[in-house]
């Protein structure tokens, strides 16, 4: 089976407003179809929190890039209403920032950990020794 692969762009902008400077760092990922947890390219691990303390209307907080687990068992796009937690995973991550070192600091980490996840997901396609195990009714 072939290596787990996942295409991933990387834009990056520096913006100057009212005076300020910010940085954006944009990863859109695609492709993916090659692994059966990678079944889509919605790679990045979002949490659903209210916008306001007590407010229903949530919103998606980046979280950091999904783990083998997350692809299993987190939705694409939207967590639901009723989602504990409420996670879900989307293709695309967008952050701005204060700093380029900070933004350089977040875009080693993001791609550290899609080295991570594509390793693991590697890993698991790799099984252990085979045992062959019997059973009987009624014993």
């Amino acid at each position: 089976m072939p290596a787990p692969t996942v295409a991933v762009a990387r834009q990056v902008s520096k913006h100057t407003h009212g005076g300020r400077d910010f940085h954006r760092l944009r990863y859109t990922a695609s492709g993916g179809a090659n692994h059966a947890l990678l079944s889509d390219s919605k790679i990045f691990l979002y949490r659903a929190l209210p916008l306001e303390t007590g407010a229903e209307e949530r919103v998606g907080v980046f979280q950091g890039v999904c783990s083998p687990v997350d692809l299993a068992e987190m939705p694409a796009d939207d967590p639901g209403e009723t989602a504990e937690p409420p996670f879900c995973r989307a293709a695309t991550v967008d952050l701005l920032f204060r700093s380029s070192e900070l933004m350089t600091l977040a875009q080693n980490r993001i791609e550290s950990q899609i080295d991570v996840l594509l390793e693991a997901l590697d890993r698991l396609t790799t099984l252990g020794t085979t045992t062959n195990i019997t059973f009987t009714a009624g014993a």
